[in-house]
């Protein structure tokens, strides 16, 4: 949204000027170098190129099951799209996993695969609920209402 332009009936100024100032003339607001002019800028972007630092900005949620990039809020916990599917097919699966060591193996994105004991027991200690898991759904998405002709 830019603020330079007149019309809709507001008041025109820039940020930089004064209250009091007079509006800048035609030959002033179109230069690129006038002190209004620079104020001139979405609302919404820093100054300089549009998608500089973006990504930096942008918070990253991580998984809590094994830390990578969350995809977003599956069964009651932040977590990816790998703890999801796997959280999904050991209950659809209705699968009971045993560890082969001592139930305290580390889940993280580099190890989450080597034991799936503790990885089911860790999405359930991180809060992932069994219930929230739809046992019946139907595939290919909505269903289309037929017209009899």
């Amino acid at each position: 949204m830019d603020f330079c332009e007149g019309g809709g009936g507001g008041d025109a100024r820039h940020f930089g000027e004064a209250a009091g100032a007079p509006p800048p003339t035609p030959a002033q607001a179109r230069s690129p170098a006038s002190p209004e002019r620079q104020f001139c800028s979405s609302t919404t972007q820093p100054m300089g190129h549009a998608d500089e630092g973006i990504k930096e900005d942008m918070p990253r949620r991580m998984c809590l099951v094994c830390g990578d990039v969350a995809s977003g809020f599956h069964y009651g916990v932040v977590s990816c799209e790998a703890c999801k599917a796997f959280f999904k097919r050991t209950i659809h699966g209705n699968i009971e996993y045993t560890c082969p060591a001592a139930n305290d193996c580390e889940i993280n994105k580099r190890r989450r695969k080597a034991c799936r004991a503790c990885r089911f027991q860790k999405c359930l200690r991180m809060g992932m609920l069994k219930e929230r898991v739809r046992l019946a759904r139907v595939r290919g998405g909505r269903q289309k209402c037929r017209r009899n002709p």
